[in-house]
């Protein structure tokens, strides 16, 4: 803005500025009054090029310039002045000549970039005026052009100074996986998916001098794969076929020497967006970013004295020691990098957010951050609804910073105002608030249609009047079965929280497996569908409670004793009441929601995954949760949905082989074999593996259960990468030792150190009742001195050694299972080692680290006791058993064994407790692994061998 002055000649020129305070100034709103110096990016500038002297002034109003001053402005040949308006609020237009009369007058508006004004002077030639844009100034630039004839081959030259070009990108589309490689005990996962399809780019440059961009994408979507997460799309946009999910259009102007950039139009437009998060998925995205941060907070902290320093060495180098003169740095920033927009357009923009809040198990990795507090805290919400107007300016001459903030502003005071709707989003108030929705639009109708209908005529008035009751009707209806589909959700919810873990898993499986299909289905179900899955509901809440009833005190039992079987007898009674109940619920909820859809007319929107889940192959068995990234096979992926029971099993995919007629999966948990002809998998805990190994042509697989032994033929190729893909869970311990575990035994007759040659035998074959003398069964000392006994007088020159040995350890877990019996039963475990090195195998620490009783060492003859070693061809038997079950423990047993040669932890029941690590020059195989089915008892044994060369 102008100010007069009588002290000077010029004209003196401030710029204000109103914006928001920073947290730094004591106030709310600041406004910066400075003077608009022409060496500081001036918003306006006068610059006369021509070789005339130029007079302008501001127009006031179409009559004329409304002043006895004549012109403000002068301007002499090659001068440049910064201009201010003398009245701001008035259209920004300039009247300008070079005679000083009212003869030779023009005018240009200055807010249009690239506007122009000419003036024919007496000898023909002309004066132009013309609003360019220069680094952050917006020049009125007076320049001199004399009229030159042309021929027509120069005109022509003249039209081929710009090229026009035209370049069009089009792909069908860009998948972006995530994956969670995070824990170092998990296989790696893939947890997101960003799906987007149909982009087209195009870039084309006008002979008039334009620059034109468009960006187009036709749809997008978020998959959500986190293991039993609530939603299984995190992001989702209804497709429309006529219109692109996202569509920019950009166009800018050139003009020679000129460093600022003018677009002179920008258009942004993105359709509805839904975004359905639930807690486990909000956790597990911040803990998969939480290492991010982590590595990026400690790259500060090694790095924050060498920034400090530098940032200090660059702002106090200025050899300069003049005191700087005082200046707002946000009027600085306002003042630099100006870009002009001719028109901006931002279309409004619609969101719908959906939070569900579950209770989930306490983790110590999140516990103490505060973004985990926050998502704990947050309520559940449905639906709610954001909607931001749209955001149009003209002629728009800011910095970025200042633009951007002003974008911001007008977004968060929208977001701002709509708190109150997002409240009432909460699923606490979600059945009045549907309630008084359809009612209040109901209503509406039942007084509007009447109305609009007697406008028209009389029988138009009968038919409004006939619509609007229905509406009402139909609204009252439907508000009152939505509201009480949520109650009957809600509280059959709770109520299934009451029965046990189980029937809790199950109902979830059968919800995530059928009601997101009928949900997602985009054809309208029949009443007979919702009746069919409302009768499974029926089914499972009565199925499980009858079988609760038989099922839950012996399972109570074998874990927590006499207070156990209480338990489980209160949770079968409880169970038996309320799994029906919940079955109930259940089946209510599917049909009101059938009858709401049907009243309301309404069609559900398809939200399925865009594809099933990466299956992503282990590198190797020293790689931990390491994975390989391969690009995306729906074979793959379709076998890991077995492994996975359709993402309701929480198992993790390894890799699979293909043969004529097998297929052989492995997964985290299990070894799974299907045949062409079989009717079902066959799965196998690795626990239950003795060995594995390569005969030629084929695969031999030994299992201890049966035991039995599977055998495959197939190429080399394959052969190799099931060895490889056995070798990730099994380890080099469990190689193939040319040991025959099938149905007619071995004779162990290669081993070092057997002085005889021993008969055939299958461990685990002599598993079965023994009954053993009332007297040896009073005093535990006596049947363990017994058994010490006995095993301690055999040894490997006798030919049924072996034979002997699994019998003894047996008669072991026998006595344990008769001396304890009824509520004061108690867990055992029996593992047996032979020596089949050749060497001596030194026994550093045998002892239960999880137990009741001592660990007992029962050797054979081959044994030391003084030195603590055992000699090629011996054995030793451990033994131990535990607590009485009880409320406050389950009474397992883990025993701990450490030798010079391997090191090993062994559970009562197949468990992830069990490992076995062994120095790299030995081998340590199982020859038994038997389980009791109830976890009673386990019962082992083990080869240790030196590894073969060559």
């Amino acid at each position: 803005m102008r100010i007069p002055s009588s002290i000077s000649a010029k004209p003196m020129v401030v710029q204000a500025e109103v914006r928001l305070a920073t947290k730094k100034e004591d106030s709310a709103i600041v406004v910066t009054i400075s003077a608009s110096i022409q060496n500081m990016n001036p918003l306006y500038l006068l610059k006369n090029v021509s070789q005339h002297t130029i007079f302008c002034r501001q127009e006031l109003n179409e009559e004329g310039y409304i002043c006895d001053d004549g012109f403000i402005w002068t301007l002499n040949s090659g001068e440049s002045v910064v201009f201010g308006f003398d009245d701001p609020e008035v259209p920004h237009v300039l009247q300008w000549t070079w005679s000083n009369t009212s003869r030779f007058v023009s005018t240009v508006e200055v807010d249009a970039m690239g506007s122009k004004s000419t003036i024919v002077m007496w000898d023909g030639s002309e004066l132009v005026s013309e609003i360019q844009a220069q680094q952050s100034t917006k020049v009125i630039l007076f320049s001199e052009t004399a009229p030159v004839e042309k021929s027509k081959g120069d005109a022509d030259n003249d039209e081929e100074d710009i090229i026009g070009i035209t370049i069009r990108i089009d792909l069908s589309g860009i998948n972006v996986s995530v994956i969670d490689n995070v824990s170092d005990f998990e296989p790696g996962r893939e947890i997101l998916l960003l799906t987007t399809e149909g982009w087209h780019a195009s870039f084309s440059q006008s002979r008039e001098g334009f620059h034109e961009m468009e960006l187009r994408l036709k749809s997008t979507q978020v998959d959500n794969f986190i293991f039993n997460a609530e939603h299984p799309v995190l992001i989702f946009c209804p497709s429309n076929e006529d219109i692109p999910f996202l569509h920019i259009s950009a166009v800018r102007s050139m003009q020679e020497h000129s460093g600022t950039l003018v677009l002179s139009y920008i258009a942004l437009r993105i359709l509805d967006i839904d975004v359905c998060l639930d807690r486990k998925t909000a956790e597990k995205v911040a803990q998969f970013l939480h290492p991010l941060r982590k590595a990026r907070d400690e790259q500060n902290d090694i790095n924050w004295t060498s920034t400090l320093t530098s940032k200090m060495r660059t702002r106090y180098s200025n050899p300069s020691r003049l005191p700087r003169a005082p200046r707002d740095v946000h009027t600085h920033t306002a003042n630099s990098g100006r870009v002009y927009l001719e028109k901006l357009h931002l279309h409004p923009l619609r969101l719908s957010l959906t939070f569900t809040q579950e209770g989930l198990e306490w983790n110590p990795v999140t516990e103490g951050l505060m973004v985990f507090q926050l998502i704990r805290g947050m309520a559940s919400i449905a639906d709610a609804p954001l909607i931001f107007t749209s955001f149009i300016v003209s002629h728009a001459f800011e910095s970025p910073e200042t633009l951007f903030g002003i974008i911001l502003a007008h977004y968060s005071s929208q977001l701002s105002s709509q708190i109150l709707t997002i409240l009432g989003s909460l699923v606490i108030f979600s059945a009045p608030a549907d309630i008084l929705s359809n009612v209040g639009t109901g209503v509406r109708d039942f007084f509007y249609e009447p109305i609009n209908g007697l406008v028209h005529g009389p029988a138009e008035f009968i038919e409004g009047l006939e619509s609007g009751t229905s509406s009402l009707v139909r609204g009252l209806a439907a508000g009152l079965v939505r509201g009480a589909t949520t109650v009957t959700e809600l509280v059959s919810h709770n109520l299934a929280n009451l029965t046990d873990d189980v029937f809790i898993d199950e109902r979830n499986v059968f919800q995530k497996k059928f009601m997101h299909a009928l949900k997602s289905d985009e054809a309208r179900r029949t009443i007979q569908d919702s009746l069919a899955v409302a009768g499974t509901c029926l089914a499972i809440g009565f199925r499980s409670g009858a079988n609760g009833i038989f099922e839950q005190p012996s399972i109570y039992a074998s874990r927590h004793g006499t207070a156990g079987l209480v338990k489980g007898v209160g949770k079968a009674f409880v169970g038996a009441l309320v799994k029906p109940v919940v079955g109930v619920g259940d089946a209510a909820v599917v049909v009101m929601n059938h009858v709401t859809d049907t009243t309301i007319n309404k069609l559900a929107i398809a939200k399925n995954n865009k594809r099933m889940r990466r299956a992503l192959p282990c590198t190797s068995s020293e790689s931990g949760s390491g994975v390989r990234l391969i690009p995306y096979d729906d074979k793959s992926a379709r076998v890991q949905q077995i492994v996975t029971s359709g993402e309701t099993r929480d198992d993790a995919y390894l890799g699979h082989i293909q043969t004529p007629n097998h297929t052989i999966i492995a997964s985290d948990q299990f070894l799974w074999i299907i045949g062409e002809k079989s009717n079902g998998p066959r799965r196998i805990r690795w626990a239950e593996i003795s060995n594995f190994g390569i005969y030629g042509n084929q695969m031999q697989i030994d299992v201890f259960s049966g035991p039995s032994s599977f055998t495959f033929e197939m190429s080399s190729l394959d052969l190799t990468d099931l060895y490889e893909l056995l070798l990730i869970r099994m380890g080099n311990s469990s190689n193939s030792t040319d040991l025959d575990l099938s149905q007619r035994g071995t004779s162990y007759s290669n081993l070092p150190g057997i002085k005889s040659i021993q008969l055939r035998h299958v461990f685990g074959s002599v598993n079965g009742h023994l009954m053993m003398d009332a007297n040896d069964l009073n005093d535990e000392t006596k049947f363990i001195n017994g058994s010490y006994t006995r095993v301690n007088r055999t040894g490997s020159f006798m030919p049924n050694f072996f034979q002997r040995l699994d019998q003894e350890a047996w008669l072991l877990i026998s006595c344990v299972r008769q001396m304890f019996t009824g509520l004061s039963s108690r867990r055992c475990i029996s593992a047996g080692m032979i020596n089949g090195t050749g060497d001596i195998i030194q026994v550093v620490s045998i002892k239960l680290t999880q137990g009741g009783s001592p660990c007992y060492t029962i050797p054979s003859i081959e044994y030391d006791k003084n030195q603590g070693v055992l000699y090629p061809g011996g054995a030793i038997i451990f033994f131990g058993w535990g607590a009485v079950p009880s409320l406050l423990q389950p009474g397992k047993v883990l025993m701990h064994i450490e030798t010079n040669v391997f090191v090993s932890d062994l559970s009562d029941s197949l468990s992830q407790s069990t490992s076995l690590q062994v120095l790299p020059t030995w081998q340590v195989d199982f020859l038994e692994k038997s389980y009791d089915e109830s976890e009673w008892w386990a019962k082992y044994w083990m080869l240790v061998q030196k590894k073969k060369t060559g």
